[in-house]
């Protein structure tokens, strides 16, 4: 990865040519066979990494250790860490708010969080395997069934069952493509979906797995969510414009100015 500060806002954070060229370089620094180039990039992201302040030290110096401070009034804050150690972190601080808790009502708190062994939604089931069989034996073809278990667990039986419901939905959504249209309705009527970006970019990741990012796809994504969110027409057009824009965005990074 890549350690640079950057001061502009995490909404305007994207990756730069100059970026991807070292991770490329790395990459075939590391599997010299590979011979990558840019033209090889589909796609490239970044975000801004929280660090706690060191005077005097680079982004690439500064650990990644995590601090918990408590204010006069009592609002809790917790900084720094890192995505790895992120369940670590939420356990500190909940542990801290039940010993606060405990110490004015007395009541018992458990030896050890229960969160650990709960399943993740679509994670309650034990053969993935099994699960496509029986959904092939139901009707859907092996491949769109194989698809959805991968991108859905054991929630796939609700994208199956609005297939089930209505035909329509079976149909792609990209021509050679593995997604349906009735991903989209799920992901409208399950997972929060609110753009037109929030399906193509974090619930399919089309836009980092297809080289032209599902472009278009796009208007028909947007008529779906129109359709499920009671949008109108000028949000409909709005949220293509939008996600077209951050294609924009991310392609001009990658084809911008930088050594070859």
């Amino acid at each position: 990865t890549t350690d640079t500060d950057d001061p502009v806002s995490p909404d305007e954070v994207y990756a730069t040519r100059e970026d991807v060229l070292y991770l490329v370089r790395s990459a075939n620094a590391i599997f010299p066979n590979a011979r990558l180039t840019m033209g090889d990039v589909i796609a490239a992201w970044a975000g801004l990494r929280p660090l706690l302040g060191h005077a005097g030290s680079t982004p690439m110096s500064v650990p990644r250790e995590h601090r918990i401070e408590e204010s006069a009034s009592g609002l809790i804050t917790i900084a720094g860490g890192k995505l790895t150690t992120y369940r670590e972190m939420a356990a500190q601080v909940v542990d801290l708010v039940a010993r606060k808790i405990r110490a004015i009502d007395h009541r018992v708190l458990p030896a050890h969080a229960a969160t650990a062994l709960e399943a993740l939604p679509g994670g309650e089931v034990a053969d993935l395997g099994a699960l496509v069989e029986q959904m092939s034996a139901e009707g859907l073809e092996t491949s769109i069934a194989r698809h959805l278990v991968e991108s859905y667990g054991a929630e796939a039986t609700a994208v199956a069952k609005l297939m089930a419901d209505d035909a329509s939905l079976r149909a792609p959504l990209l021509p050679d493509g593995p997604w349906t249209i009735a991903e989209v309705v799920y992901q409208a009527r399950r997972e929060m979906a609110l753009t037109v970006s929030d399906v193509m970019i974090r619930r399919t990741h089309i836009f980092h797995l297809r080289d032209g990012q599902g472009v278009e796809a796009a208007p028909g994504v947007g008529a779906l969510l129109q359709r499920e969110l009671g949008w109108t027409d000028e949000r409909r057009d709005a949220s293509v414009r939008s996600y077209l824009a951050e294609v924009q965005r991310m392609r001009a990074a990658l084809t911008g100015p930088g050594p070859a």
